[in-house]
């Protein structure tokens, strides 16, 4: 949506969700009974954001977004029985699943400032929340003549927060040098322990010629 010339708005959403799933049927003639084997996997992601771009000069520009992704997978095994007994048709089941995911809240602010036509500066700030589900048991069984069980256990959230200021500049210095500098400052909170880290990075690009061109650079990352 554009309300101005200098100011607009985006917006997106895609999800997606698959399955693959197996039931084997073994009939036993003898004593009419009928066995059920069951398999279902299933997994999906869902990713939306809404980002904000707005012109503060001709020379800086600004770009604010929230967005929410998450992930999400199950795993299911079970055992089914029919037969008849006395004109009567009973079941038996039994059904174990395992889940787990995970989902991001997230906001950002970006900045694209160049003062001049040799540089390009870049500068923002990232503040994420995660919530990790690592594993989530669940339990269903129905037994003829006997109480159902249904239930969850081993459920654990962790909940942990990201946080990222970067800054860079692209500062051509020559026709044939350019430069690339920049650093982030991170954080990752997680269960009462905080991980910080400074991430440094310098690339250049030196042209020989037309066709020849020498590139270097070094970073520093850290995965949490």
């Amino acid at each position: 949506h554009k309300f101005s010339d200098r100011s607009r708005l985006y917006a997106t959403w895609y999800s997606g969700d698959d399955e693959a799933y197996m039931r084997v049927k073994v009939n036993d003639s003898f004593y009419d009974e009928k066995e059920y084997l069951k398999l279902s996997y299933r997994w999906g992601n869902l990713a939306t954001a809404v980002r904000w771009n707005y012109e503060l000069t001709q020379k800086l520009f600004m770009n604010v977004t929230g967005s929410y992704t998450r992930y999400r997978n199950r795993l299911t095994l079970g055992v089914e029985e029919e037969w008849h007994e006395q004109g009567q048709l009973y079941s038996d089941e039994v059904e174990m699943g395992i889940n787990s995911g995970i989902q991001d809240f997230a906001g950002r602010v970006d900045f694209d400032y160049a003062p001049s036509p040799e540089h390009n500066i870049k500068f923002g700030g990232i503040a994420t929340l995660h919530t990790f589900i690592p594993q989530v048991q669940s339990a269903r069984m129905q037994f003829t003549g006997a109480p159902s069980l249904d239930t969850t256990f081993g459920e654990s959230r962790i909940h942990a927060g990201e946080f990222t200021l970067y800054a860079e500049d692209d500062w051509s210095i020559a026709e044939a040098l350019k430069i690339n500098g920049g650093v982030a400052l991170t954080g990752f909170n997680v269960e009462g322990c905080f991980y910080p880290s400074v991430q440094p990075r310098l690339s250049g690009r030196l042209m020989l010629g037309d066709d020849l061109s020498i590139k270097a650079g070094y970073s520093y990352m850290t995965q949490y």
